[in-house]
């Protein structure tokens, strides 16, 4: 299995998504998507096996734009796609006014993107379901879209804890399937959620 994608460069920053809709861009896209300090970046810049692809932060809800990077084709694993980083929600140090904007912006690109493939929902191990991800599960649910939930920063909770978590998710069978329990600090199941972005895109 791959263990990252390589070549990956920044293609663009779009402040909104009337932008991208006049940009006619025709490549597949794959979206990640998640509350401020999720560990977002950290995980683009895993999956890139680069460092500073997308700026980590120490201030949470940094980014407010949807910033675009190109992935050229791969030998025969894959055909060239975007990777596209969605601003992070929920920080409670922004103001609601944009807190509300933010939050639009992600749910304009979801309504509106015609190349969307596949979205990766990124939620801290510790953080239980909120408003903001139920709606999302809920709309990709309802219009059968490809959905995959990561569990980020699995390495930095103990075993009771993970197991009380993993007991909380097996509940909803649905979205327990579709979940990915990763760290991106010691690379676990990273491997496997390239898999699955690779099967999505060509399917």
């Amino acid at each position: 299995m791959l263990e990252y994608f390589p070549n990956v460069k920044f293609y663009k920053t779009f402040h909104s998504v009337e932008d991208i809709v006049k940009s006619n861009l025709t490549l597949q896209e794959i979206a990640v998507c998640g509350r401020s300090n999720s560990g977002k970046s950290t995980l683009i810049n895993v999956l890139c096996n680069q460092k500073k692809l997308a700026f980590v932060s120490s201030i949470p809800g940094k980014t407010k734009t949807i910033n675009y990077y190109y992935v050229p084709s791969y030998k025969t694993f894959y055909k060239e796609f975007f990777l596209v980083d969605l601003p992070g929600y929920g920080y409670a140090e922004v103001s609601k006014k944009q807190r509300k904007n933010l939050i639009f912006l992600v749910d304009q690109y979801l309504e509106r993107s015609k190349n969307l493939k596949l979205l990766i929902l990124i939620i801290d191990a510790i953080r239980d379901l909120e408003e903001e991800e139920i709606s999302i599960i809920n709309y990709f649910q309802d219009f059968r879209k490809n959905l995959i939930i990561v569990k980020s920063k699995w390495d930095r909770i103990n075993q009771r804890e993970k197991n009380q978590i993993l007991e909380k998710w097996r509940k909803n069978k649905e979205i327990y399937e579709k979940t990915l329990f990763i760290s991106s600090f010691k690379k676990n199941n990273i491997s496997l959620l390239i898999k699955k972005i690779i099967y999505f895109l060509s399917n």
